[in-house]
């Protein structure tokens, strides 16, 4: 194979890897923001008054408290949306390498390397990204989607050894 073809092959995967990944993110986001949860999260900083009475003092203790129900409000909005984005993107991530085993011969080998490098990534920004939710689903889907991607990487190192004997 010609250096211009190796180039041309890197390329073709570089392409594909780069505009899949922010591509599932993008339509995560799409979907999740707007038709999931669609309760937004709010400005919770309020102007504090300088006081000198108590009835101030009272007055600015009441701003903090809502200023803390409305963080706590916002929290569980926002831990909601990552839940839901997690869920989403991992299920791409399989319904993709799930896709790519049935498909494993009618594609060629630079899309279906390229599709997985994608969802491999994918994989490794969401649990990096989203890992800190401590959620049984996003523990489920961790472990599927790692079997899967084992399971792809041993069939693809089978696949180069029977192509050299």
């Amino acid at each position: 194979m010609s250096a211009f073809e190796t180039f041309k092959k890197i390329g073709f995967v570089l392409l594909i890897v780069l505009v899949f990944t922010p591509l599932t993110f993008l339509i995560t986001n799409t979907i999740v923001d707007n038709y999931i949860v669609t309760e937004k999260t709010e400005d919770c900083y309020l102007m504090y008054k300088p006081y000198d009475q108590q009835s101030q003092f009272e007055e600015s203790v009441a701003q903090k408290q809502e200023m803390t129900l409305c963080e706590e409000s916002n929290r569980l909005i926002i831990e909601e949306q990552e839940t839901y984005k997690f869920t989403i993107i991992a299920i791409l991530n399989v319904l993709v390498i799930l896709i790519l085993f049935l498909l494993s011969t009618k594609l060629d080998e630079v899309i279906y390397y390229s599709l997985f490098f994608g969802a491999g990534i994918n994989t490794v920004s969401i649990v990096m990204r989203y890992g800190r939710m401590n959620s049984l689903t996003g523990a489920i889907f961790g472990i599927v989607l790692f079997v899967l991607i084992v399971t792809f990487i041993n069939k693809a190192l089978k696949k180069d050894k029977k192509k050299k004997n």
